[in-house]
């Protein structure tokens, strides 16, 4: 198997959504306190919402494409604003974990971190999905607050 590691425009950020639509799902199945949030949470919103930061800041957009089937499996979408950078989201499709490919799109997207002299750097995750900890950790990453949320009923 041969997996490619490209960039894409910007524009062309509609190509990851059959990808981020599965993250949604484990979100979904995941979250401890907000899963029904993540049912009414459309691509279209999300995007909505990055798209008005878009102006203001740089972004980032890798895909991973198995070339044998031309199939995208995996997606790193990177901002940088106001000399911050986020990790806005990152997926790679269950059946192609624990190949280091998660490890891939991060060295790229700190790389251009880098490249662009940013030393701070977040990246949100779904209280509930423990398990994605120890990669991120493995990245340099650190539990830095807790963020509490109050949804009226």
């Amino acid at each position: 198997m041969s997996i490619e590691l490209i960039e894409r425009d910007i524009e062309e950020l509609s190509s990851i959504e059959p990808l981020w639509r599965q993250l949604n799902e484990i979100h979904k199945a995941k979250s401890v306190n907000f899963g029904r949030v993540y049912e009414y949470y459309t691509f279209e919103k999300r995007m909505e919402g990055l798209i008005a930061g878009f102006p203001k800041g740089k972004q980032l957009l890798n895909i991973l494409i198995n070339t044998e089937t031309n199939e995208d499996i995996g997606y790193c979408l990177s901002t940088i604003e106001d000399g911050a950078g986020e990790i806005e989201s990152i997926f790679i499709k269950p059946e192609y974990r624990r190949q280091h490919l998660g490890e891939r799109l991060m060295n790229s997207a700190l790389a251009w971190f880098d490249l662009n002299s940013v030393r701070n750097i977040t990246i949100g995750v779904v209280y509930g999905n423990d398990e994605a900890l120890p990669f991120y950790r493995h990245c340099g990453f650190d539990v830095s607050v807790y963020l509490l949320r109050r949804s009226v009923r």
